[in-house]
């Protein structure tokens, strides 16, 4: 996602759509979260026990979720990411309805991204 800047979206969503408040809640737990993960002796083990936490509804972690949600979708709407890391179909082209599934599909099946 960083290659793609999605970072800068990040910025500007969180910027424009969130409160000074929110804005500085989110500061401070990104500020906690990396000085734990720097701090964790398993890197991996603490993102993933964190991604739990947040999709378990935990509300210490509540802003992972946020995050998690937002990189997603500023990666899948950016050019990479739409036309690399998804089934890609060039418009304009007839209107599919359905887009049939299979072992191939990359990001046309359930996701955890959720609204």
């Amino acid at each position: 996602a960083s290659q793609v800047n999605t970072q800068v979206f990040l910025d500007q969503v969180f910027t424009q759509c969130l409160t000074g408040e929110e804005q500085t809640a989110l500061r401070n737990s990104v500020k906690t979260m990396v000085k734990e993960f720097n701090n964790a002796k398993n890197k991996q083990q603490y993102i993933t026990e964190l991604d739990k936490k947040a999709f378990d509804n935990d509300k210490t972690a509540a802003y992972f979720k946020t995050i998690k949600r937002y990189t997603m979708i500023g990666f899948f709407t950016s050019q990479e990411g739409e036309t690399k890391a998804s089934n890609y179909v060039k418009i304009p082209e007839g209107y599919k309805g359905e887009i049939p599934l299979d072992s191939n599909t990359l990001n046309y099946g359930k996701t955890t991204l959720q609204y």
